[in-house]
């Protein structure tokens, strides 16, 4: 799980930086549902822009440590599989890219000239949707259902089904909400539950950039079938 941290480091420090210098301490830098879900609450209290986003870091980095019980033994840390969970979530993304377009479900929902800021989103929505709805919200509820008596295989489908609804409603709701389309909805729902499912059996890093390489190919690749 540590080393789950230090790999998607990059994607951090491309969102953040990106949209500290692009919009220093405005909140439209606020362009992913976790940051709807949690940089609203932080800038109520003072924290905005790059603050906020380092202070986010750090709180659900703590919550996730507290959940999973994350144990921090350097030993362990083999930096050599950093490139190589980059690359699993690469060909994961581009396997749902394609099956999504194969079953006519894909869409572009980015057409922009600003590659700096089609990048950054992207590394935003990968680290910051997968901490939050996956490694806290779809976690937690998994351990609150057993914790209810369930078997574990209902605690999972059931935590990844409310994760999902939660995951699939923030993309609607807020200043910078997507219009609500029943297309993109489904989509979405589809893509949420292979990201848990890639969560699950996979680790966070592997469904961060499995995230980060899906919002690319749909901005880069998605345009290219329209």
């Amino acid at each position: 799980p540590l080393l789950s941290f230090i790999a998607v480091l990059p994607l951090v420090i491309i969102y953040e930086s990106v949209m500290f210098i692009r919009y220093q301490s405005e909140s439209v830098a606020i362009r992913n549902g976790a940051d709807i879900l949690l940089k609203r609450l932080l800038s109520e209290i003072g924290f905005y822009g790059l603050e906020a986003g380092i202070v986010l870091f750090l709180i659900v980095f703590i919550m996730v440590k507290w959940l999973h019980n994350i144990h921090f033994n350097e030993s362990e840390i083999k930096f050599i599989s950093i490139p190589v969970m980059a690359g699993e979530g690469l060909i994961y993304a581009l396997i749902i890219f394609y099956i999504l377009i194969h079953l006519n479900m894909s869409y572009a929902p980015v057409n922009s000239p600003d590659h700096a800021l089609n990048i950054a989103y992207s590394c935003g929505a990968g680290v910051y949707e997968e901490l939050v709805f996956r490694a806290v919200i779809m976690y937690g509820l998994y351990l609150m259902i057993q914790s209810l008596g369930k078997n574990e295989w209902l605690s999972w489908v059931s935590a990844i089904l409310i994760s999902t609804a939660v995951f699939v409603t923030l993309h609607y709701v807020g200043e910078f909400k997507y219009a609500f389309e029943w297309h993109s909805f489904w989509v979405r729902s589809a893509v949420s539950v292979i990201l848990s499912l890639v969560f699950l059996f996979r680790g966070f890093a592997v469904a961060a950039y499995t995230h980060t390489f899906y919002n690319l190919s749909l901005i880069y690749l998605g345009g290219l079938i329209q």
